[in-house]
């Protein structure tokens, strides 16, 4: 009885709140530049996500803008606010960031960054970064970045995707509010089974970075034999998607992060929809 009236008496704003959160790059390049069964996998994909459960949802190359439609208009429901950063205005861009973000609860687009340095085929996107504020129903903040660094394992890509880290540092930075938590999350393309770059990431960001739980270690790397050409290959072991935190005074701690394979049937079979698993989060504030 004590501990019922307490609870009544805690202001909302003390109560703890956890957010169910998922970051996913789908893949979804659009033809001719690629043809990977993207209209088949795109309509699995707005079928299973709105089932999943989760509070927020960061997407990585969703550049098929039809398919991007069709996920968001099957979030909406669920996730009714929406953020895409907007499109660089380079000749060589010819396409946009592939950058979604679909949240439960109210958010505020604050800043983006687009990356003045790139490498090979990525300078063909916007590569960008955006960085949101989500007010929670207990009145606390968070915000969240989204991105998708520079692609590739080789000096002058380990040089672009540093730059870019510090083009989002310094964004970070800009818009730190003391007691308000920031997570950056996305596809880094920094393989956290690699030293030394994964260490150096975290380091020069000022961030922090727990393992991943439960049996699966990578993200990308898996064969899509028999489903879709995989043009990364089928090299195990890489763990390219991630969340790392900046708690920022708070008691914020991502509570778990584990390797969400999204399946679907394809005519081959049961398939993965797209080259990478999924990464899903609980964050407790």
């Amino acid at each position: 009885m004590k501990l019922f009236v307490l609870l009544l008496i805690l202001p909302l704003s003390a109560m703890a709140q956890e957010l169910k959160v998922l970051t996913w790059n789908t893949f979804l390049i659009p033809p001719p530049w690629n043809i990977t069964k993207q209209k088949e996998r795109a309509k699995i994909m707005a079928e299973k996500l709105p089932t999943l459960g989760h509070d927020i949802m960061f997407f990585q190359e969703a550049f098929y803008n039809k398919k991007r439609k069709l996920i968001i208009n099957s979030l909406k429901t669920k996730l009714p606010y929406i953020a895409i950063p907007t499109p660089g205005r380079k000749l060589s861009q010819i396409q946009d960031s592939g950058l979604l973000i679909a949240s439960k609860f109210p958010m505020e687009v604050l800043d983006q960054v687009i990356f003045r340095d790139c490498a090979k085929s990525d300078c063909m996107a916007s590569k960008s970064a955006i960085i949101v504020e989500i007010t929670l129903p207990n009145n606390k903040k968070i915000q969240m970045i989204n991105t998708h660094l520079q692609a590739w394992n080789e000096p002058n890509t380990f040089a672009v995707r540093k730059k870019q880290l510090i083009q989002i540092r310094e964004m970070m930075a800009a818009h730190n509010k003391p007691g308000i938590p920031q997570v950056l999350v996305g596809d880094l393309n920094i393989d956290g089974k690699i030293e030394p770059e994964y260490s150096e990431s975290i380091s020069l960001m000022g961030l922090t970075s727990t393992p991943l739980d439960g049996p699966l270690t990578a993200t990308n790397g898996f064969s899509t034999a028999g489903c879709f050409k995989n043009p990364g290959g089928t090299q195990e072991g890489e763990w390219l998607d991630h969340l790392w935190l900046n708690a920022n005074g708070t008691e914020t701690t991502i509570t778990s992060k584990t390797v969400l394979p999204i399946l679907g049937k394809l005519k081959s079979g049961e398939c993965p929809l797209s080259d990478h698993y999924a990464v899903e989060a609980l964050i407790k504030l």
